[in-house]
């Protein structure tokens, strides 16, 4: 689910997915900023948050049912999550200094966040959409479940969608879409 304001379809975005890693992000904000530096394009950073949800919560010691969790501490844990946002995303808008740079937050609760993200390509009409591999990891804490979900973006993403997967600042392919342009 989008949660800020729906961005009409503009072919000069460049939608950038990027984690809670803050140099992972800025490695693929680098990438797209240079991949397009003789263009004017406007950079939106889609970031997906970590929501509270109603079935589990989230704490740096690990997932609880939400149940077992006082309102008084989740209603804590909520305003936390969207301090540490607030600061990631201030990093990411400071290192797009010199570009047009807009925030779109993706909440992300029970959907996986491939899923996601192919609806938004569709509903938003995404034309180039540089996503970090970490950006699937908040989900996938194993390499190859990342992967898949990569995959899995590669292959239901509309026609019309440029995907450039970035991995420590550099282009990953992934190995069906080489044998698809041989």
């Amino acid at each position: 689910m989008v949660r800020d304001t729906e961005i009409p379809f503009e072919n000069n975005k460049v939608y950038v997915a990027v984690s809670e890693d803050v140099q992972d992000g800025f490695l693929t904000l680098d990438w797209a900023l240079r991949k397009w530096a003789n263009q004017s394009i406007v950079v939106v950073i889609l970031y997906a948050v970590n929501n509270i949800c109603k079935d589990y919560v989230c704490t740096p010691l690990g997932k609880f049912p939400a149940s077992s969790v006082s309102e008084e501490t989740l209603k804590d844990l909520e305003q936390n999550e969207e301090a540490k946002t607030q600061r990631i995303l201030s990093k990411y808008m400071a290192f797009c200094d010199k570009v047009k740079t807009e925030i779109l937050r993706i909440e992300k609760c029970n959907e996986p966040v491939e899923k996601i993200m192919v609806d938004l390509i569709s509903g938003i009409r995404i034309t180039k959409l540089v996503m970090s591999l970490k950006f699937m990891r908040p989900v996938c804490w194993k390499s190859r479940g990342t992967i898949s979900g990569s995959f899995y973006v590669q292959r239901q993403k509309p026609g019309f969608c440029e995907l450039f997967i970035i991995s420590g600042g550099k282009l990953v392919f992934l190995r069906e879409e080489c044998r698809q342009m041989d």
